[in-house]
């Protein structure tokens, strides 16, 4: 496995594991990874080239994609009926 499939496959499983769904969408940030690791002569720090390039799928698919199913975390309001004291 060379380098370029590494990034692909790794980002893909890493979006999907966001909730991310929708196939072309998950292609094309993951080619953006891959164009990415292909232009850039260094990584930010040592030894995350790997994450500069998940940065920049998931900055695309978060603006070009659809977005994952959020689940709301507040509880629901529960309706107490007020006894009327008239």
């Amino acid at each position: 496995m060379n380098p370029d499939e590494f990034i692909r496959k790794n980002i893909i499983k890493k979006l999907i594991e966001l909730g991310y769904q929708d196939g072309v969408a998950l292609e094309l940030a993951a080619d953006e990874g891959v164009s990415h690791f292909r232009r850039c002569s260094q990584a930010s720090r040592r030894g995350a080239i790997f994450d500069d390039c998940y940065h920049v799928a998931k900055t695309w698919i978060d603006k070009y994609g659809s977005k994952p199913a959020m689940v709301s975390k507040r509880r629901a309001k529960q309706t107490i009926k007020q006894v009327s004291m008239f």
